[in-house]
């Protein structure tokens, strides 16, 4: 018995050690094997409107119907949207759909009215409206799992929509802009089933901001890891300190790329393109993590390298490029 708590005692000194070496073996357990940085990356409008510019918004709708549009003319839209204004939004909607859709109707028009270059149109003065924004819902489906933990019960509840948005100039009836956007998410609850509206509102506001956003200039939140490393280089470890704070990035990218030349290890390279990426030196940053990727052949890598490209291939791209068939999905 002695001997056995004699062992237990050498260990701990090793498990402290543990503890405080980064990518130890329970580093996954731990949580700190890597840091999240973030930085926003400005965005210009994808159609750019006027100052001054009346919005209207056409209530959602809890299905959308493609019928409505006829190759990129939204005659219904422009001919019905007067009257769809002069109703009462309360009957348009009903059950967990019309929840989402008089939420994202509402949302929109706040966004519109809190934005100072431009004018929300309503049913009082409809007919100055210049554009409108409508749309619907194209997919939706919920689960809802339940589970007894410890004597409590916990219902799981998931939520998948998909909502396809236009903007449509109300003159030519042309409709300028289309994407689809949809959410995916889940929330657990002791006892209750969470609402539908509970579980996504969050997502909607922000999709409301991001339809609004295709009118006028705007700011990404862009968020990367670096990853750390157990190691006596003490560049390493001041280069992982300066990185936290944005000012201090560009000292600490030059510290990483010093201790990759120097030892070659793998994260500090990594980390050293990652930030030339977040600092926007996107081509540099490019150079580095594809030799990063040739070299190691390493899963985030190759996912960090497509994300450079991507900024890339936008920053290239002609300003006020206006696709009238820009449908894609992009998760939440």
């Amino acid at each position: 018995m002695k001997k056995f708590c004699k062992f237990i005692f050498m260990l701990i000194p090793a498990w402290i050690c543990l503890a405080g070496c980064v990518t130890s073996p329970f580093g996954f357990i731990l949580g700190v094997d890597d840091i999240l940085l973030s930085a926003n990356f400005p965005r210009r409008a994808e159609y750019q409107l006027p100052p001054g510019a009346k919005v209207a918004v056409i209530p959602f709708q809890d299905t959308f119907n493609d019928g409505t549009v006829v190759g990129e003319v939204a005659d219904w839209m422009v001919d019905n949207f007067f009257a769809m204004l002069q109703g009462d939004i309360s009957n348009f909607f009903g059950g967990e759909r019309g929840s989402i859709v008089h939420r994202i109707t509402k949302r929109v028009s706040q966004e519109i009215e809190e934005d100072p270059n431009l004018v929300l149109i309503n049913k009082k003065n409809a007919d100055q409206a210049d554009y409108l924004i409508g749309g619907g819902i194209t997919s939706f489906d919920t689960y809802i799992d339940r589970e007894k933990k410890d004597n409590r019960k916990y219902c799981t509840k998931g939520v998948f929509v998909s909502i396809r948005y236009q903007l449509v100039d109300v003159k030519t009836k042309e409709i300028v802009y289309t994407e689809e956007r949809y959410i995916d998410r889940q929330d657990t609850r002791e006892g209750s089933v969470p609402h539908t509206i509970a579980v996504v509102s969050d997502d909607i506001d922000m999709l409301a901001k991001q339809i609004v956003d295709i009118t006028r200039p705007h700011e990404v939140k862009v968020t990367e890891r670096i990853y750390l490393v157990e190691t006596k280089n003490k560049d390493f470890k001041t280069a992982c300190k300066l990185a936290k704070k944005s000012e201090n990035r560009r000292k600490a990218q030059e510290l990483f790329a010093k201790v990759y030349a120097d030892e070659g290890i793998y994260q500090a390279g990594y980390n050293s393109a990652v930030l030339l990426f977040l600092n926007r030196d996107f081509e540099k940053a490019m150079e580095e993590m594809q030799a990063i990727e040739e070299k190691f052949h390493t899963k985030e890598a190759q996912k960090a390298l497509k994300r450079i490209q991507e900024e890339i291939e936008y920053q290239q791209k002609p300003v006020q490029e206006t696709s009238l068939d820009s449908t894609y999905c992009a998760e939440f």
